[in-house]
């Protein structure tokens, strides 16, 4: 029988288990009589993740010489919007349609004309429904992500649009963001906020807490809090500063930050676009699997040096039997790469080219996915994004499958540069081929009569007047863009190529004749380059790249009197400029003019006092005077500056090397290798540590990593080829002779390597 004491537990338990039931169901009770009034409509999140210094708008109104009130695209905007301009009230019987998005819903590397949106507003045109006027307006925008894509999609929700048109996924990872203190957060926090959001209750709660901390809030700083810093008010990519690749490295725990991410802002670009009662259509963004190799391929930090240089040897091999038509002996070759080292991109993309040349589809779409995957620098939407959007869209939003689009287009299935232009960009047919789906599915949903579509016959007749309509200037920036692009992705050959075809359409313009130079220069070609700098300089005589790249390239050819009168004239344009005045003092300091070396440094310091290549032009200063103590400090201040600067570390190993100090010359060296593992001079510097050491098979490690790296240092060459003859390797020292001298002709070293060998 139960005692007193346990039937009062009892009553307590149920007396609270009733309270806790009766509070919920009054909350739920209000929730309903709060929906069934309209009262404490959801509102959009703010993003959690990251925060604007500022926020421009994209559209401006004006007054027309007609009188009317017109918006039009603000013209700081133009760097990364098309012109575009519409009436601010909309006319009877207007269907107006924004499409938003990064480079891809822009019309990259051309413009609006052959986007997507160009095509569509020609087809609608075309649609049989003389009552109704489309208007279809291009709001996408180069090098936008996910979060800069809600901001436009805010603006113009504001302008009465009837349909909105959203391609967004490529560009997650163009900008620097920190997701450190919302990755700290639980997994589920993020599905949690958005349900909360969803509750009307919850709403009242937030709009009054809201006002409260704007009050409490005057006079304090208004720049939005964020989790993951605040970005400018306009696009900074890494690709834009000078390291370009260099700033991207494998980094899971960032990865899931930008995933989440997108997650949360596709799921606010459908609220917003629900609230506002518009109808809202995405895409799964489609990108080039079988042409385009990836952007920068890294192995694992756990491979070994030796299984590196295995590594680097197979994967090269491989590229040479593709090359002659060799591919079932690729085949293999890439097999036992990829078996070495499954995260390394490069292997995977031309395992999958050989499967597709010996006629195995499906496994080479397989292996180009993974290549894709493994891409350190994810300019191509990645599984993640694809997986988000469709689940995002999943309850009642519609998506448009352009994947599967472009392969039922595409032989094999695999999307490849008969579709797109690069890694992303449909070529102009492509992009109608985009249009001519949107139009179809427009159809579907009612928003245009069945029926009143063109036909083959008329689409074709349409896509070849828009062609013939446009000027050369428009087709010659289309190619320009697209080298600009291929530059930055270090892929050289290949714009040399595309150059090489069609130069007499942009050879008229400097920055092409600039980007020919950097081209050259790059491939080992210096003095063919200055032609070009000088060709670009006089279309573009204050374009200071030009002028830098001028003087390096000059110096490089050995005509120092040219390099240091292209600093002085660049000089008398940009005085404050921390990199010319940087290459300048180097130049002087390398002919022994070390006041004057040091007078430049002085200045470029006072305008920049902290930058690290600052004291490491210093270091380098003292140690051409042989004062290596000095040098060896201002080299410490660089990585006290920035600690994981490689130039540091090998400008230290340098000068260990120099006074003897073999093993911390080698630990400096390795430093530098570590961050920067494509960093060829470290490497032929340590081979050479290697070689004094009698360590042989660890100096021809170094010299032949440092020769796949960059093909293009004469160094190399000549390093190797000595190694190889003075162990006794004496064919191997002939092969790499002479392919240096095919690389650089007439070179006296390498001819008196040749001739030693010869005998």
């Amino acid at each position: 029988m139960p005692t007193k004491k346990n039937r009062n537990r009892k009553a307590t338990f149920f007396q609270r288990f009733t309270l806790v039931l009766l509070g919920l169901s009054l909350l739920v009770v209000l929730e309903l009589v709060l929906r069934l009034f309209g009262l404490g409509d959801s509102p959009v999140p703010e993003d959690p993740f990251v925060g604007f210094s500022g926020h421009h708008p994209v559209f401006e109104t004006y007054r027309a010489e007609d009188g009317s009130l017109q918006a039009r695209i603000v013209r700081e905007k133009l760097k990364w919007f098309n012109e575009q301009q519409f009436p601010v009230s909309k006319a009877s019987g207007t269907f107006r349609i924004f499409t938003l998005g990064g480079s891809t819903a822009y019309g990259r590397p051309y413009g609006t004309r052959t986007s997507f949106s160009g095509w569509l507003e020609e087809i609608l045109k075309e649609a049989a429904e003389p009552a109704r006027h489309f208007e279809v307006i291009n709001a996408g925008a180069i090098s936008y992500a996910s979060y800069r894509v809600v901001l436009v999609l805010k603006e113009i929700l504001a302008c009465q649009p009837d349909l909105v048109i959203i391609y967004t996924g490529h560009n997650e990872f163009l900008e620097s963001r920190t997701y450190q203190h919302l990755l700290a957060q639980p997994s589920a926090w993020l599905r949690i906020l958005e349900s909360l959001y969803r509750l009307r209750i919850y709403s009242l709660l937030e709009s009054a807490a809201g006002k409260i901390r704007a009050e409490s809030s005057v006079g304090e700083d208004s720049r939005p809090r964020s989790g993951g810093g605040i970005l400018s008010p306009e696009v900074e990519t890494l690709l834009d500063r000078s390291a370009g690749l260099d700033f991207y490295q494998r980094d899971s725990v960032y990865a899931r930050g930008v995933f989440d991410h997108f997650r949360f802002n596709i799921g606010r670009m459908i609220r917003l676009c629900r609230q506002a009662g518009v109808p809202v259509l995405f895409f799964r963004p489609v990108d080039n699997l079988k042409d385009f190799s990836p952007f920068k391929s890294v192995p694992s930090v756990e491979l070994g040096s030796a299984d590196r240089l295995r590594l680097a040897r197979l994967v090269n091999t491989s590229r040479i039997l593709l090359a002659e038509g060799r591919a079932g002996e690729g085949l293999g070759t890439l097999k036992k790469a990829v078996r070495l080292e499954p995260l390394y991109a490069e292997a995977w993309f031309y395992l999958g080219r050989a499967l597709l040349a010996t006629g195995d589809t499906a496994r080479a779409r397989q292996a180009f996915l993974q290549a894709r995957e493994l891409d350190v620098c994810p300019l191509r939407a990645q599984e993640p994004i694809h997986r988000i959007l469709e689940e995002e869209t999943a309850a009642g939003v519609n998506l448009l499958d352009l994947p599967a689009l472009f392969a039922s287009h595409s032989p094999g299935g695999i999307i490849g540069a008969e579709m797109l232009i690069d890694h992303i960009h449909p070529l102009p047919e492509y992009h109608l081929l985009i249009a001519r789906e949107i139009a179809g599915w427009m159809e579907e949903q009612g928003f245009l009569k069945q029926g009143s579509l063109p036909g083959e016959d008329e689409i074709q007749a349409l896509y070849n007047r828009v062609m013939a309509s446009l000027s050369d200037e428009y087709m010659s920036r289309g190619v320009l863009n697209l080298a600009k692009v291929m530059v930055w992705a270090k892929k050289f050959s290949e714009v040399r190529t595309l150059f090489e075809g069609r130069w007499d359409e942009v050879s008229h313009i400097g920055e092409a004749q600039y980007l020919m130079g950097v081209v050259l220069e790059r491939l080992g070609e210096p003095q063919k380059a200055l032609a070009y700098y000088e060709k670009a300089l006089k279309d573009m005589p204050k374009h200071r790249q030009s002028y830098r790249q001028l003087a390096e390239a000059s110096e490089k050819s050995g005509d120092l009197a040219r390099a240091e009168q292209t600093y002085r004239q660049a000089l008398e344009i940009f005085p404050e400029d921390v990199p010319l005045l940087s290459n300048y003092g180097i130049l002087l300091a390398r002919q022994g003019r070390s006041q004057e070396a040091m007078g430049l440094f002085n200045r470029a310091a006072r305008i920049k006092p902290d930058l690290p290549e600052l004291n490491n032009n210093i270091g380098l200063l003292y140690s051409m005077n042989r004062q290596y103590g000095q040098a060896i400090t201002s080299f410490n201040r660089a990585l006290q500056a920035d600690p994981n600067d490689p130039q540091a570390y090998h400008n230290l190993g340098v000068v260990y090397t120099m006074l003897e100090r073999y093993a911390e010359a080698e630990e400096a060296f390795l430093e530098a290798i570590k961050r920067n593992p494509e960093h060829d001079s470290a490497r032929n510097n340590l081979g050479n540590i290697y070689r004094k050491m009698g360590r042989m098979a660890q100096a021809e490690e170094q010299f032949r990593m440092a020769l796949i790296i960059n093909p293009t240092r004469l160094e190399s060459y000549i390093n190797l080829a000595l190694l190889y003859r003075d162990t006794g390797k004496i064919p191997l020292a002939r092969e790499v002779a002479r392919n240096g001298l095919e690389r650089f002709p007439n070179e006296p070293r390498l001819e008196r390597i040749a001739e030693s060998l010869r005998n």
